[in-house]
């Protein structure tokens, strides 16, 4: 295996510690205040995440990305990132604690002011620890990001818990984000040898912003994206409706997005990095989709099959209305997890405006379409809307990316058909297998199926595609 080939591996083992490790307990964490709170305490916090979502449009300007990408190395530019971005997110915080007594007026509910005082502190110490973050993805030190990243999950979780099942409500959830952000930020700025100081250098900001701008506008774009369904939800159909939703959404991205987000850390690099003449770009991408698709489809097609059985079971009558949005939200989250790794490779070729007109395209869907859907047919009409808004873009990126590099879309997207599809048939195979067998799946039926089908879907994609078992064994020997 190769020197970068090595890096990669590495870089994704580290990111996959420290992703997975804090999913799922982010995940175990979310279960576990669902079954203690209430929808409102959840549509509570979800009402205050919008308002701040929508101030952090402009929380990092690209330059995170931009420090990445450019060539230059110099601690002026490291410096100015800094500076900019801790500056301009003080003022976003001052202005959300300025804006949250409208917000509680506006939803008539006077708990916001403080919820939204309290979470929007975290605009600062989001923005403390940008910098470093970006220069150790930069230069591949992702084992140093561990501690940073995960003793805070475990810390936060571990105090929100305790506050939930003690009666502090909707304020157990506030402290989970508020101690997470916070204690990242601490122990982020204590790794750096060279921490950054708190100057500006024109010429370096110009450099920075000149990239950074497409990517400042796609995010001013997704957070509009990300949030104007939740806005919706939360007018039309209430806050225990948004409340179900968000649950639903929380469900579907954190077993299956965040894949996506452990190649990207590392991919987004690389791919900045390699040349795109030769064919090595394309190379890389469409092999890097592949694999992201062996794990992501499996993931999107477990919640559809095997989500309404654990709602039931852990859960009960009070979170029924979940289960449907979520199934259909399933199919988002994978082709968003495909999406953005397509964004990922228009970043590295130089090219954020052309992932930006793909932003523009979703968010004109869902805003024109998302009134009317969720009026007509409910929480299920506006995730429907959502999914295929996604499929359509996904055909679109697709398309665009392959005619930029130039390569052969049915030759190359081919190479992922027959993976998919082995895990296409096994999963929901298996499960309906069971239930024509044994009749109603239980939640202790679940213990035997879902190891069985981790099996079978394994020996299918190998029996597919037994390059994927070749490669798998390379990536798992190498050091």
């Amino acid at each position: 295996m190769s020197g970068p080939e090595k890096n990669v591996v590495s870089g994704l083992r580290w990111v996959a510690l420290i992703t997975y490790s804090n999913r799922a307990l982010g995940f175990v964490t979310t279960l576990v205040l669902a079954k203690v709170l209430a929808p409102e305490d959840f549509g509570l916090v979800a009402v205050a995440s919008m308002l701040i979502e929508v101030l952090r449009i402009l929380k990092d300007a690209g330059f995170s990305e931009a420090l990445i990408y450019q060539k230059r190395e110099d601690q002026a530019a490291v410096d100015t990132a800094h500076t900019v971005l801790v500056g301009m997110n003080v003022v976003l915080f001052l202005l959300a604690a300025g804006l949250a007594p409208l917000a509680a007026t506006f939803y008539e509910s006077t708990v916001l002011t403080p919820v939204i005082i309290l979470l929007s502190s975290n605009l600062v110490w989001d923005a403390v620890r940008a910098v470093p973050r970006a220069l150790m993805r930069k230069t591949g030190q992702f084992h140093r990001l561990v501690l940073p990243e995960v003793i805070p999950v475990v810390v936060s979780s571990a105090v929100s818990i305790w506050m939930a099942v003690t009666g502090f409500g909707v304020w157990s959830l506030v402290a989970k984000t508020l101690i997470h952000n916070l204690l990242g930020a601490v122990l982020m700025g204590r790794l750096l040898e060279h921490r950054p100081r708190f100057r500006f250098d024109g010429s370096a900001a110009r450099e920075l912003f000149h990239y950074g701008k497409f990517i400042a506008g796609t995010t001013i774009l997704l957070v509009a994206l990300y949030n104007i369904d939740r806005f919706y939800v939360s007018r039309v159909s209430g806050i225990a409706a948004l409340g179900v939703f968000e649950l639903a959404m929380r469900l579907v991205e954190m077993p299956v997005k965040e894949f996506s987000f452990i190649i990207g850390s590392v991919m987004f690099p690389v791919f900045a990095r390699t040349n795109r003449d030769d064919g090595s770009l394309a190379r890389a991408l469409f092999r890097t989709l592949k694999y992201t698709g062996l794990v992501s489809v499996p993931m999107a097609l477990g919640i559809v099959v095997y989500g309404p059985t654990l709602i039931r079971t852990f859960y009960g009558a009070r979170w029924e209305a979940t289960i449907v949005p979520m199934q259909v939200l399933a199919g988002y989250a994978l082709l968003r997890s495909f999406s953005s790794i397509i964004y990922d490779a228009f970043k590295g070729m130089g090219r954020p405006d052309v992932m930006m007109r793909f932003t523009i395209f979703k968010l004109l869907a869902i805003g024109v379409l998302g009134i009317p859907a969720l009026i007509r047919y409910g929480l299920v009409g506006i995730a429907t809307l959502i999914a295929a808004t996604y499929a359509a873009a996904f055909v679109m990126e697709l398309w665009t990316i392959a005619r930029l590099l130039r390569v052969d879309l049915r030759s190359s997207a081919g190479l992922m058909i027959g993976p998919l599809a082995a895990s296409a048939v096994a999963i929901p195979g298996v499960y309906l297998a069971w239930q024509w067998w044994h009749g109603m799946v239980s939640s202790w039926h679940l213990a035997v199926i879902i190891p069985l089908t981790m099996v079978l879907h394994l020996a299918s994609v190998w029996t597919v595609d037994p390059q994927v078992v070749r490669d798998l064994r390379r990536l798992a020997g190498s050091r």
